[in-house]
């Protein structure tokens, strides 16, 4: 919740300042997760998740180029 919070803020944010025509930023965070060591059980594998990805869809009129550039300017700035 945290990082797909902090994305669409930052997004807005950075939207606003180019002042970009933004409809809307969607974002859903997918991970991996061993519950074993959560659950105290013995693991090799690292506690809690070993990977997390963000699919974000931005809905602007802008170029793929643009839109590759925010997102990357989203990923620079964002606080988490």
């Amino acid at each position: 919740m945290a990082l797909g919070g902090g994305i669409v803020a930052s997004g807005g944010i950075i939207a606003n300042q180019r002042k970009l025509a933004d409809r809307g930023i969607e974002v859903s965070v997918e991970g991996e997760i061993d519950p074993d060591g959560l659950l105290g059980k013995p693991s090799e594998k690292r506690d809690g998740f070993s990977a997390i990805t963000a699919h974000v869809k931005n809905d602007a009129d802008v170029s793929a180029a643009e839109k590759e550039q925010f997102l990357h300017d989203i990923d620079v700035r964002g606080p988490i």
